[in-house]
């Protein structure tokens, strides 16, 4: 349900040990060494962004040191990181590079796994951050990369004779690459002293793999599954800003994206743990697509503050998905009141909805029982799942430099997936990796999440920072037979 952002445009998941379907993973295959003030909304979003059923991280990327360069090594648990910066030679310019290899794949190179037995996961990342000013500072370029590789491979028992049978990992040999890149342009260009015009143009490649095979007592390998989940996109996006009066801003823009994608996953069922090798009933399809389609999102905010102490955030993001032509138009607003410097009052209301993982609209579904099968893809039409967020909050400073915030929620879930059978509590919101394997899916489901987050911040000063927090929340949803 989360929706990724660097520098203006939507990314794949940028985290290692990714899983098809989620925007999680192992790890963030941005170091810290690079990120800069970035922006994360758990809820009720501003209207310019879209694609996100429960969240967006908007992050930003660090520039480099106009005066002077520097270059530093770091070792930690996660890996091992190399980073230099500094000016180019006019010193209106910067760069930034990092470089990160995983701690684990210099242990598995010794021989120490410590993820699991027989297991070895290794990444590698590379991000960069080149800035161009103008001479007049009006006018902003940059070049940028984040680029990350992960493997997750799991080895059998390597004496056969210490297999146990009914023991997976004794006779299993899984490989799971996934590889995320992004290279993108930005330009900025300061109008005049109310008006920006932004422009942003990426390519981003998202690549999942899993292959998994069982080995028979002679070692002879039997691949029963492979999976493949590939989406590639190029996309632009323009943002236009003007101050139409001190207290009245416009922000509007789009973002296209133009995706080409490969699904595919087929297995070879195996006819029971005791005959390792045998094939079943010849090889099952249970998703199968490539092809390229296009997403559009609009989007158009009014900022408006009445005597520095009421503001008004208002507008509406749109998307269309001419795949199957589902459209979403959603409102949002905010309204937040500050009496003074030490108290805020804020309400927000939005509508929000998301593309399914695209592979979900190509889920197989047999048509025969004999091979060689036939299949058709009853998915293809499916609407967007939807969310209703409202949230109130309220913050005040305790202290000069303590700070409490409580805020309430309460998210509406509507079109979600669930599978026509009133046997099933199958919910898809629930599911965590992969292809659902369900293709008789109805998009009726609701669900109800509700609940209270408090936190209590120390700002930095007198050389310490803090933060506690607590929630309490309550999440719910419905199946197709209508249980909670």
């Amino acid at each position: 349900g989360v929706s990724w952002r660097i520098e203006g445009i939507d990314v794949p998941n940028p985290n290692h040990f990714a899983k098809h379907g989620t925007s999680g993973g192992g790890l963030s295959i941005l170091s810290a060494q690079v990120i800069g003030n970035s922006d994360f909304f758990s809820g009720a979003m501003p209207a310019e962004f879209g694609n996100a059923l429960a969240a967006t991280f908007d992050i930003k990327l660090r520039e480099g040191n106009y005066s002077k360069k520097a270059f530093k090594v770091r070792a930690s648990m996660l890996g091992i990181d190399v980073a230099t910066e500094g000016p180019f030679k006019n010193k209106r310019s910067s760069f930034l590079v990092n470089y990160r290899y995983s701690t684990l794949g210099l242990m598995n190179w010794l021989t120490f796994y410590l993820v699991g037995n027989r297991t070895v996961n290794t990444f590698s990342d590379l991000s960069f951050n080149l800035i161009f000013n103008s001479k007049n500072l009006k006018n902003k370029t940059t070049v940028f990369g984040v680029f990350g590789k992960s493997m997750d491979h799991a080895f059998p028992q390597p004496e056969p004779e210490k297999r146990k049978v009914g023991v997976l990992d004794d006779w299993e040999e899984r490989i799971r690459p996934s590889d995320m890149g992004v290279l993108g342009i930005t330009h900025t260009r300061n109008i005049n002293a109310r008006s920006s015009l932004k422009f942003v143009a990426a390519a981003t490649l998202s690549r999942i793999l899993r292959y998994s095979d069982t080995l028979s007592f002679e070692d002879v390998h039997f691949r029963y599954n492979t999976e493949k989940y590939i989406d590639n996109r190029l996309s632009t996006n323009i943002a236009y800003l003007n101050k139409l009066s001190n207290s009245l801003k416009l922000k509007t823009g789009i973002q296209i994206q133009l995706m080409d994608f490969e699904f595919n996953r087929t297995t070879l069922p195996r006819s029971s743990m005791n005959d390792l090798t045998t094939q079943t009933n010849g090889k099952l399809i249970w998703a199968n697509g490539k092809g390229s389609s296009t997403v559009a999102e609009a989007y158009a905010v009014l900022e408006k503050v009445w005597l520095d102490k009421i503001y008004l955030n208002a507008g509406f993001h749109n998307m269309h998905f001419f795949f199957n032509n589902t459209n979403s138009f959603e409102p949002r607003i905010a309204l937040k009141y500050s009496p003074n410097v030490r108290h805020i009052v804020a309400a927000s209301y939005g509508l929000h909805s998301q593309l399914l993982p695209m592979s979900t609209y190509f889920v197989a579904r047999k048509t025969n029982d004999k091979a060689p099968f036939q299949y058709d893809y009853p998915n293809q039409n499916l609407a967007f799942p939807r969310s209703e967020h409202i949230v109130l909050s309220y913050r005040t400073m305790l202290a000069k430099d303590f700070k409490l915030t409580t805020e309430l929620y309460s998210q509406n879930i509507s079109r979600s997936l669930v599978q026509e059978n009133k046997e099933s509590n199958f919910w898809i919101l629930n599911a965590s990796d992969g292809y659902p394997g369900i293709t008789n899916m109805v998009a009726t489901g609701k669900g109800f999440n509700k609940g209270v987050d408090i936190s209590v911040e120390k700002l930095f000063y007198s050389k310490y920072f803090l933060m506690f927090t607590g929630s309490l929340y309550d999440a719910k949803f419905k199946t197709y037979a209508g249980d909670i």
